[in-house]
């Protein structure tokens, strides 16, 4: 017996953001940054010294992720950690050299925004935005 198939949300989803990932991952190639570490850099930007837990939570990750995306940008002096060697929690802090990356990714992340919306077009890139929004509330 046939069924109709229905739409999946979830598929057409995760195709959308891999879609999309890679096209934010290939306009940040210049910078050697990833885009998940472009926002885990961002989101760092946003704070003081902040722990794992509380630089997961910005960014909505769990601290595994956190931490596997963290490690590169540690061993390239992105980021340092303040707390007192052994301490249980880290503080965690943008570099000089993290902040200067950053900024030299931003104007490859607003390229990939236009990619973006000139691919769907300005107005229902805007509708996008407001309809994820609602759904990540």
């Amino acid at each position: 017996m046939n069924h109709p198939k229905r739409p999946c949300y979830c598929y057409y989803l995760r195709r959308a953001a891999n879609m999309v990932a890679s096209i934010y991952d290939c306009a940040m190639e210049e910078t050697g940054l990833t885009a998940a570490q472009y926002l885990l850099l961002s989101n760092l930007d946003r704070e003081e010294a902040v722990s794992v837990s509380e630089l997961a939570s910005f960014a909505v990750l769990d601290r595994t992720t956190v931490v596997r995306t963290m490690k590169p940008l540690m061993e390239k002096g992105y980021i340092l950690d303040l707390a007192d060697e052994g301490a249980r929690d880290r503080k965690l802090v943008l570099s000089g050299e993290g902040w200067r990356i950053m900024r030299q990714g931003e104007k490859r992340w607003a390229q990939a925004q236009v990619c973006i919306e000139e691919k769907i077009g300005a107005e229902k890139a805007g509708e996008l935005l407001t309809l994820l929004q609602q759904l990540t509330e």
